[in-house]
């Protein structure tokens, strides 16, 4: 059931998947749909859950690659997450003021799953000396929150494009986990997430 919501999730797009949609996608009975969920937010939330979890191992595949630079392990964990949020375009309707609640449930969930990841991230930055920062936890904490807050403007808006967008979240990057200016240009090589009419 959870499978069938996120295809109809992807497919229809949240508002427009009922619970009758998902019943027949999966060839069971109303009765049968109820056993597990009390309603529609309830496959959401199974679906949100799965979808962060997937991306837990991705990340902890990322973060415990002991040869890989911390510059690396940004990169490849930033172009997974723009990669993700394309293929699930339905979690654009989150952002809508009337379904805020249900983004904000998310990233409960993933603050606490990826947090202990990210700070593992700050803490091989400082290491190698190329982040400085007084407490890796607190960071990896703001920069989890802020990316949340601001991740589906990254593919672009009426206020900045896609590119500007990106530029100064880079720059926001940088400046949270001080890295240093010489070094910051390594990030750049992330290329900007598509933007929100596709091109």
């Amino acid at each position: 059931m959870i499978e069938a919501a996120r295809r109809l999730f992807r497919e229809k797009g949240y508002s427009a998947t009922n619970v009758t949609d998902i019943i027949k996608e999966v060839g069971i009975s109303q009765g049968t749909f109820y056993i597990y969920f009390d309603g529609k937010e309830a496959v959401f939330d199974a679906v949100a859950e799965a979808i962060v979890l997937e991306g837990y191992d991705v990340i902890k595949g990322i973060v415990t690659q002991e040869d890989l630079p911390v510059l690396e392990k940004i990169k490849r964990i930033m172009s997974y997450l723009m990669t993700l949020e394309t293929a699930e375009r339905w979690t654009d309707e989150l952002a809508a003021r009337r379904l805020r609640h249900m983004r904000d449930r998310v990233g409960v969930i993933g603050l606490d799953l990826y947090t202990p990841l990210v700070t593992d991230i700050i803490k091989q930055g400082v290491d190698e000396g190329l982040m400085h920062v007084l407490h890796p936890e607190a960071t990896a904490a703001f920069f989890l929150a802020g990316t949340w807050a601001f991740l589906d403007v990254l593919k672009g808006n009426d206020v900045l494009s896609s590119e500007e967008w990106w530029e100064s979240y880079l720059d926001f990057i940088v400046r949270l986990t001080g890295i240093e200016e010489k070094i910051a240009l390594g990030i750049g090589g992330l290329e900007a997430p598509p933007s929100s009419d596709g091109d």
